[in-house]
């Protein structure tokens, strides 16, 4: 049987022995995309039907997905008997280890990343788990309920790993005029996640730019005030208050809150 690999961290792609596979019809590509989610087990084929129609199925929808099922494994292996898009209870199971399909790639190098907390492999973890990540989740793959069942939770995950990273580069004074520079585009990518503005902040400060990081503070509330009505939380203050009077020694940065949207 030939290796295959999926890609949903970005544009939908898949691979054959190292070479990608032309799927081009959408249908097909979100059964793909659903059945990679769910690596090596089984999925109800009504299950299938009510992911790719949101819910309302047409009359017809089971036949539908056969038939794409049908097409899916002529591209991949010829339609062979033992093709890689197995007949499982009632359903259909993607025969691939989990390793091959990008999503879970990502989620058991962040598993590695915590069980080596603190220790000196979490970063490598971390940065071969974020390398995972080519663009938005499933880009290509037109299947609005399957959006909106995973990819908040990726691409949050992706964030948090984003900052442990972060956290760690600050704490060891690597590279901070480039970590700054990152910060910067995180908090205009995201500027209501105060996170982000906690470790611009402890990164200016610990660069010997205290002056700039107290600037950011001051941006930083105008634009919760402006967007949510809301200051910064009190963590971000104390961090502000830390720099003001001088006080920040070791500034931790891991506990600023996120704040909720009003309304």
């Amino acid at each position: 049987m030939s290796e295959i690999r999926v890609r949903l961290l970005g544009e939908f792609e898949v691979l054959r022995d190292g070479a990608v596979v032309p799927i081009s019809a959408g249908q097909q590509r979100a059964v793909l995309a659903t059945l990679a989610l769910r690596a090596g087990r089984a999925l109800d084929i009504a299950a299938i039907t009510q992911k790719l129609w949101d819910g309302e199925p047409p009359i017809g929808a089971q036949t539908t997905v056969r038939g794409y099922v049908r097409r899916l494994r002529l591209a991949l292996d010829g339609g062979g008997a033992d093709s890689v898009i197995g007949t499982d209870a009632g359903g259909y199971r993607l025969k691939v280890a989990s390793s091959d399909v990008d999503v879970h790639r990502f989620t058991g190098l962040l598993d590695r990343a915590r069980a080596e907390h603190g220790k000196p492999n979490e970063l490598a973890c971390l940065e071969q788990a974020l390398g995972c990540w080519r663009g938005e989740v499933l880009e290509g793959v037109n299947c609005e309920a399957l959006h909106r069942s995973v990819r908040p939770a990726l691409e949050e995950q992706r964030l948090l790993a984003v900052q442990r990273r972060l956290d760690i580069r600050i704490e060891a004074r690597d590279s901070l005029e480039i970590v700054i520079a990152e910060l910067r585009g995180l908090v205009i990518e995201h500027p209501l996640r105060e996170r982000f503005w906690g470790q611009l902040m402890v990164a200016l400060h610990r660069a010997g730019r205290s002056a700039e990081a107290l600037r950011e503070f001051h941006t930083c509330r105008e634009v919760l005030v402006d967007e949510l009505g809301v200051d910064p939380g009190a963590e971000l203050q104390e961090l502000h208050r830390g720099i003001l009077l001088g006080e920040m020694e070791s500034p931790r940065t891991n506990r600023i809150r996120q704040p909720a949207r009003v309304g």
